[in-house]
């Protein structure tokens, strides 16, 4: 029975087969339709730069021969080509070491003029960052499966009344389900960002800025929490929601379940970045240089947290060129992230309290951490212990509840795409990260780690144009095991 579904989904994405728009009433246009397939090879576990920011479609363990099959589509309707329906959908099958079905993308949106409302899943990422090349976004990378949402967006620039293109805008506003966890069950996710950009398209120097703000707030507890929780629930009616949004301080007794530790701390457990960068044009090519400055409790208002940050430079040369016999680079990117600091070993909550011991991706009321599904939803610098060595997945290196063993890190990375030749595309990373555990439960042998990718693609000329990929990625170091894999694959691609 299993296998049929897998079937018939499959084939519903290749055939069109998705009865959810009337083509009486619109004008139907597919976008885009591919299918991939991959194998993969390892001497351990799947090597980080495989695995990790591919919305939890790679499992931990290979080999594997995968299958994936995408399909998004757009319509106007004839009536008023303001309006636009779209779907999208993505299956992967993965068969091997640890065989499962992901369905990262299945969604519907309603767009009008430059508004989309959407409900599903979407691969998407938030934040100023580069997310081909770097390491990803730190709140939202891509690591965790996509969860499913309701959203009110802007997805593109948008110019601003009365500014002739000079400031430029867009945002989303989100509510999302949790689902069922280990430790707290039936919660929710608010979510918001909103970036503009100074200076119009053809400007030299274009100026950005803007907030990601995300936070898991109510539901119920499935452990004691008699010390932050009344009743094991959390504060989830129309009040508390609003300091969810604002992210103000509350009071006990103001709110219906309400408890010491919402008044000391916030309602919910808040993270997000504060993002600036600035993008300049040098004719032949682009510098972009960007930097997330890190919150979770308060820490970067007081300033005492601002070491911590994703710090990126990436360079694009506008006019690289694919010659035969010769290398071209088309993109080189630095980044450092830094996340040791969190404001100092001391939580103080004191009046005159500079807060601190901000413990990223951990939370003592939402105790399976910033994850969904069991993936850090941030950046995979920041570690699941279940994907570092054993050792330090042993009782009395971390706490107990955390998911996160290690937030206490130093990354350095560097990312170079290009081409080679007249037909091969090449793309690499290497990252170098320090590693500390966490304040509660250091790292005394603040092991180092070396992960790294190399990946080529190209066409071939059967069946109008196959594009293969051939990559090798390995890990080197204390913190995983020692790595290296091996992947192929062929993917074909229609668009009309």
């Amino acid at each position: 029975m299993r296998k049929n579904l897998v079937t018939s989904f499959f084939c519903g994405l290749l055939l069109g087969w998705f009865p959810i728009f009337s083509q009486d009433s619109t004008s139907f246009r597919v976008i885009s339709t591919s299918l991939e397939s991959n194998i993969g090879f390892a001497s351990q576990s799947t090597p980080f730069w495989f695995r990790v920011n591919q919305y939890a479609t790679v499992p931990n363990k290979l080999p594997i021969l995968s299958v994936r099959a995408a399909r998004q589509a757009t319509q106007s309707f004839k009536k008023n080509a303001n309006w636009r329906w779209a779907y999208g959908a993505e299956a992967v099958v993965n068969a091997g070491a640890e065989s499962n079905m992901v369905l990262p993308e299945i969604y519907t949106a309603l767009r009008y003029k430059v508004w989309e409302l959407y409900v599903g899943r979407r691969k998407e990422t938030f934040g100023l960052c580069d997310s081909t090349l770097g390491t990803g976004s730190y709140a939202w990378s891509g690591n965790a499966l996509p969860m499913p949402k309701l959203v009110l967006q802007i997805p593109q620039y948008t110019p601003v009344p009365y500014t002739k293109g000079w400031l430029v805008f867009k945002g989303h506003y989100a509510h999302s389900w949790f689902g069922e966890n280990q430790y707290v069950s039936h919660h929710f996710l608010h979510q918001k960002t909103l970036h503009l950009r100074l200076g119009k398209a053809k400007s030299r120097f274009k100026w950005h800025g803007g907030f990601t703000h995300q936070v898991q707030w109510g539901g119920i507890a499935n452990y004691d929490a008699s010390s932050v929780a009344n009743g094991n629930k959390f504060p989830s009616n129309l009040r508390a929601y609003g300091y969810v949004v604002t992210g103000l301080g509350g009071v006990v007794g103001q709110v219906k379940g309400f408890n010491a530790f919402d008044s000391t701390n916030r309602v919910g457990n808040h993270l997000g970045t504060i993002d600036m960068g600035v993008e300049i044009d040098l004719k032949r090519s682009r510098l972009f240089i960007y930097r997330q400055n890190i919150f979770e409790d308060g820490s970067l208002y007081y300033l005492n947290s601002i070491s911590d940050g994703l710090h990126g430079i990436s360079f694009t040369n506008l006019f690289a060129k694919r010659e035969k016999g010769k290398l071209s680079i088309q993109k080189v990117l630095f980044e450092f992230l830094n996340t040791r600091s969190q404001g100092g070993r001391e939580f103080n909550t004191k009046p005159g309290g500079k807060l601190g011991n901000d413990n990223y991706f951990n939370h003592q009321q939402f105790r399976d951490g910033w994850t969904y599904q069991g993936r850090i939803i941030g950046t995979p610098f920041i570690t699941n212990r279940f994907d570092t060595k054993k050792k330090f997945q042993e009782n009395g290196l971390y706490n107990g509840f955390e998911s996160a063993n290690n937030n206490r890190v130093r990354v350095y990375h560097v990312g170079v795409q290009g081409y080679f030749g007249e037909d091969v595309e090449f793309l690499s990373k290497i990252s170098y990260s320090q590693n500390y555990g966490t304040y509660g439960h250091p790292y005394l042998s603040e092991p180092r780690q070396y992960s790294g990718l190399v990946q080529v693609m190209g066409k071939l000329p059967y069946l109008g144009g196959l594009q293969w990929t051939a990559a090798a990625a390995w890990d080197y170091g204390g913190l995983y095991e020692d790595s290296f894999g091996l992947q192929i694959g062929v993917r074909k691609n229609w668009r009309k």
